[in-house]
């Protein structure tokens, strides 16, 4: 079987991460005096927990297994959860940029 095109994963990604801001809750919290902020996410699936720098000093984080999955297989460092909450949270939007570039 073979290894699926970048564009194919982006556009799956995209559709899921629209799926999860309809369906998930979200709970925001700001850290280190404003400079991260951490949101979980809680799907019927599970809770997952994003971790955003406000400065861009570090890459968004998640806990859920395909964050880790798409890293390791070489399809970046995103999941639906990051890409979700960047949209979601006004002063992370600009860091979709870097998805997209």
């Amino acid at each position: 079987m073979s290894k699926p095109t970048i564009e194919a994963v982006d556009s799956k990604l995209f559709d899921q991460a629209r799926e999860t801001l309809k369906r998930a809750q979200f709970v925001t919290r700001v850290a280190d005096g404003g400079r991260t902020v951490e949101v979980t996410v809680i799907e019927r699936s599970g809770t997952w927990t994003v971790t955003a720098d406000q400065n861009w000093v570090l890459e968004p984080t998640c806990t859920c297994h395909d964050f880790w999955a798409r890293a390791r297989w070489g399809y970046g460092p995103w999941c639906r959860h990051v890409v979700a909450v960047l949209v979601r949270q006004e002063e992370l939007r600009c860091q979709l940029l870097d998805l997209l570039m």
